[in-house]
């Protein structure tokens, strides 16, 4: 039986069923067809090893195995800063089954204290260094990197050892992707806002997130400035102000962040009376 076939029924199987599969060669294939072209496929591995995974049909072996296979450089890292490549689809799967071992890691604590922190810092040089900013490749299904790095994100950082000293490196990586240039038009915003909840959740300062909605516009203004190609500044530019506004209606609906929500209002006001262009 083909993997696909065989991932499709693996959905109606029962767990005495699945138990008596062969898991190791199973996840040997999945990972080889982690990022395949086959959108179908693609999406079959991914749900079947959230099914594995959060369903308690791996031990601690094959589990440690998947996220130091993900996190390697043929996988997370694989061939990374290739621009409209089939690449993206290994690293960004990858990212996906990652942020998965990291959520099962959170109540049943598996993982080595070496593995989570490479996790944590293969995060946030995964999605810095993603240049393949694509969301939904027409004949080959969804790449989307950013969202599903963003999701990798926040899986770090709500992990019970996540290192609260670690959020600025975190901050900077969200408004590295701010500024990557492509415009975003597949939900990527929001799925960053989930990020910066998540450092909320955990430590976060407002003073801090307000210094870092402060930064963002600066960084804006300069690109302004310097940026010799409109086209560039404006998408760069629709970025920013989909972020920041998705950003404010999320703290209001929240009913936190007052303070940054003020900061963004300010700072939109003096963006579109200084600087729009018609």
């Amino acid at each position: 039986m083909d993997l696909k076939s065989l991932l499709i029924e693996l959905n109606d199987m029962t767990e005495e069923q699945i138990l008596n599969q062969n898991l190791d060669e199973l996840i040997s294939d999945m990972l080889t067809d982690i990022g395949t072209i086959d959108s179908d496929l693609r999406e079959l591995v991914y749900s079947a090893f959230a099914k594995l995974i959060s369903e308690n049909y791996l031990d601690k072996r094959q589990l440690q195995y998947i996220m130091e296979t993900c996190l390697d450089h043929n996988h997370l890292f694989y061939k990374i800063g290739e621009i409209n490549s089939d690449s993206v689809f290994t690293r960004s799967f990858s990212s996906l089954v990652i942020a998965v071992i990291l959520n099962k890691d959170k109540d049943d604590r598996f993982l080595s204290t070496d593995i989570l922190l490479r996790a944590f810092e293969s995060s946030i040089s995964y999605l810095r260094q993603e240049k393949d900013t694509r969301g939904y490749v027409e004949g080959k299904g969804w790449a989307h990197s950013i969202a599903h790095g963003a999701d990798l994100l926040a899986s770090a950082i709500d992990h019970p050892s996540y290192n609260t000293g670690m959020s600025k490196d975190f901050l900077d990586t969200v408004h590295n992707c701010l500024f990557k240039g492509p415009v975003y038009t597949d939900n990527e915003d929001e799925r960053l806002i989930f990020v910066i909840e998540s450092l909320m959740d955990k430590d976060l300062k407002e003073t801090e997130l307000v210094e870092w909605v402060i930064n963002i516009f600066s960084e804006l203004e300069a690109v302004f400035e310097k940026e010799s190609s409109y086209i560039n500044f404006y998408r760069i530019k629709t970025n920013v102000m989909n972020f920041v506004k998705t950003l404010y209606f999320r703290l209001g609906y929240k009913n936190i962040g007052h303070h940054a929500r003020n900061t963004i209002k300010e700072n939109l006001e003096i963006w579109f009376k200084k600087y729009y262009i018609k």
